[in-house]
């Protein structure tokens, strides 16, 4: 250490003392910074969790990466609409294994564009089997039962990647003699236990005008969720 002399005899040199004292502060903040840039934070963490980042597509992107058989189904007017209700649509051409039977109960309306609906009104507990996979051209088969409505779908179509997904299909509809076209989707996260965060989704996509004046407007229907945020696996259909 350099040292002064005074009439009082040697000194410490104390602008060198607060010079390495400074130089000391900076170079353990340095390690603080560095140290704390290799600590994993995502270390037992599912961030797959936490939002839809790069799995859904929210609101008016017209560049969703689906196949050519979902789009001929439903038009990019109304995957806005239900995007804008609060459901996400999985695009991409890697979806999970969705074979399975799964129960959605109870079968609660979560968001509608519809008059006079009644957010939170539970309906008929929804059961459905995803069957038939196939990831080639990226089809299911889909049977459904709830209440007193019974249905399937042999070619429905799907998109997803990582664990999450949707699942499209047609809905021929007939009241009165009159026909129209809806579409059912179903959107979430396959897990173990059964699909988590699991959205149904039911909307007008062509009603032909409706001459008869029976059928709901293009694009109008419904979305429900599960309240306990996850559809559980089935033994039986």
């Amino acid at each position: 250490m350099n040292v002064i002399f005074s009439k009082f005899g040697q000194v410490p040199n104390l602008i060198d003392m607060k010079t390495k004292s400074v130089l000391y502060s900076i170079v353990a903040i340095l390690a603080i910074i560095i140290a704390s840039c290799c600590i994993d934070y995502g270390s037992g963490v599912d961030w797959d969790d936490y939002g839809d980042y790069g799995g859904g597509i929210y609101g008016g992107n017209s560049s969703r990466n689906l196949s050519a058989d979902i789009i001929n189904i439903v038009s990019d007017d109304v995957l806005d609409v239900i995007e804008g209700l609060g459901m996400p649509i999985y695009d991409g051409h890697n979806p999970p294994d969705l074979e399975g039977i799964f129960l959605e109960d109870p079968h609660e309306l979560q968001a509608s564009n519809r008059n006079d609906d009644q957010i939170g009104k539970v309906y008929d507990q929804y059961k459905f089997k995803m069957s038939q996979q196939n990831n080639n051209d990226l089809t299911l088969s889909l049977d459904y039962k709830s209440g007193s409505s019974v249905g399937n779908s042999t070619r429905s179509y799907i998109s997803g990647s990582g664990k999450r997904f949707s699942v499209f299909f047609e809905v021929l509809a007939e009241k009165q003699g009159y026909q129209a076209k809806m579409v059912r989707v179903i959107s979430g996260k396959m897990t173990d236990e059964g699909i988590k965060n699991c959205q149904i989704a039911l909307f007008m996509v062509n009603n032909y005008g409706d001459p008869g004046d029976v059928f709901l407007d293009n694009g109008k229907g419904r979305i429900f969720s599960d309240s306990d945020n996850i559809a559980e696996r089935q033994i039986d259909f």
